[in-house]
């Protein structure tokens, strides 16, 4: 659904997943940070090679109540699991942010990702181009990240 601009979500959207990544780079610079620890794409690979125990439970951060910090381990057999179980990737989220003040509204052109580092984590590692997210934030940007232009729109002030 469409909104003077912006886009509350009711669905998901074939994103390019390249188009993601240029905003989070670090991810696959330095790996992804859940603990204390980064753990980067070869520590997943390693994993795979080493046959890592996949883990099926889904994840919660440690502020949920009464969870628990998970190993760096359980972080890689998550991801394993799902680069082992392709389907049972669902969408992740992600949303264009917005910084405001009192005295101004910054609509930026980068995209974080809200929820879905373990599912977007094993599309890296499954090389796959093109993936299902939830998306929230501007039409012009979401019309880059789709593909529907090659032209990524400036910020709005």
């Amino acid at each position: 659904m469409k909104n003077n601009g912006l886009r509350i979500v009711n669905d998901f959207d074939y994103i390019i997943l390249d188009r993601i990544m240029e905003d989070n780079q670090n991810i696959i610079d330095s790996g992804m940070c859940w603990n204390e620890n980064y753990i980067t794409l070869d520590d997943i690979r390693s994993g795979i090679a080493n046959r890592i125990e996949e883990q099926t439970e889904q994840y919660k951060p440690h502020y949920y109540k009464h969870e628990t910090f998970k190993s760096d381990e359980w972080h890689i057999g998550r991801v394993i699991y799902f680069v082992n179980n392709p389907d049972m990737i669902t969408p992740i989220d992600i949303t264009a942010d917005i910084y405001s003040n009192r005295y101004k509204c910054i609509q930026k052109t980068n995209v974080s990702i809200d929820d879905g580092h373990h599912r977007l984590i094993a599309h890296l590692i499954l090389g796959n181009k093109i993936i299902k997210a939830y998306y929230s934030g501007r039409c012009d940007l979401l019309d880059y990240l789709t593909g529907q232009t090659d032209k990524k729109p400036i910020e709005w002030v």
